[in-house]
């Protein structure tokens, strides 16, 4: 949770703008080797039928769209047209690319059958605004899938603790933050924080992944937020790149480094194909 101190704050309209225009960021996102996308990919072909229609939120170069139109119709969705026409597609036909906000979307309701988003919660202020946006548009018997590290898990915070200490720095302030973690996660476990956490950005030109993340995303706000609305869960925190990511999913849950999560619109399940998860 620890980003350093900064003279200055982005506000919501300047990181938006950031993201739209940003070479440096679009630079990062060309460096992404090509199976960087491989456990989304599965994730999606595991709930949905070849050729179905999914949107991918936040698709920033369309790798991850590309990845999936070998399988699926896919539109690509993201703020910045420099970062969507980035990539040289060699079939370029085969992703839909639109630019647009994932808090406005520009499509009727319940044009899609799923709806993904790679790494995207995160970087957006206001998420229980999208999530309302992607309930619009998703037609009933549709799938939700996530992926994002849970910028909550205070495996993350003991983590870095841990290797910094290795290499003789210690810095006590990321123990605190894996304190303030669990007891964060753990209030949102037992109701006692609904809200979606978020937190201010540093003004700066060189933005990573490490830095530029807005809402503090949890696992449990998603279960929470779907489960009101009717969704049913169809996977929470199984699945991981690694198989020792896998291992810490299962083992630790709401606590782990990453969110893996799919929930399922009430309505038609005939486009299911996907065993109910435990």
């Amino acid at each position: 949770m620890t980003s350093g101190s900064t003279r200055s704050r982005m506000p919501e309209r300047s990181l938006r703008d950031f993201y739209k225009t940003s070479a440096f960021y679009r630079e990062g996102l060309l460096r992404k080797g090509s199976d960087y996308h491989a456990a989304y990919v599965e994730l999606v072909r595991r709930y949905l039928a070849p050729e179905s229609l999914i949107l991918d939120l936040g698709a920033g170069t369309g790798a991850s769209s590309e990845a999936l139109a070998v399988h699926f119709t896919t539109v690509a969705l993201d703020l910045s047209h420099a970062f969507l026409t980035a990539r040289i597609c060699e079939t370029p036909e085969a992703v839909f690319r639109v630019v647009g906000d994932a808090v406005l979307l520009p499509f009727r309701g319940s044009t899609f059958q799923s709806i993904g988003a790679f790494e995207l919660v995160e970087h957006v202020w206001d998420v229980g605004k999208m999530f309302d946006e992607v309930d619009r548009v998703l037609s009933p018997g549709g799938f939700v899938l996530i992926i994002s590290p849970n910028l909550l898990s205070p495996l993350n915070a003991a983590l870095i603790f841990l290797r910094e200490a290795r290499r003789g720095r210690l810095q006590p302030s990321r123990l605190a933050d894996a304190l303030i973690c669990w007891y964060s996660t753990t209030r949102k476990l037992l109701r006692l924080d609904t809200s979606f956490v978020v937190r201010d950005v540093p003004e700066r030109d060189d933005l990573h992944s490490d830095m530029d993340a807005c809402y503090l995303a949890s696992p449990v706000d998603l279960k929470q937020w779907f489960s009101r609305r009717g969704y049913r869960v169809r996977q929470y925190q199984r699945g991981g790149r690694t198989a020792l990511g896998r291992w810490a999913n299962r083992l630790f849950r709401s606590y782990a480094p990453t969110i893996y999560f799919v929930a399922q619109k009430p309505g038609d399940k005939s486009s299911s194909h996907a065993p109910a998860a435990p």
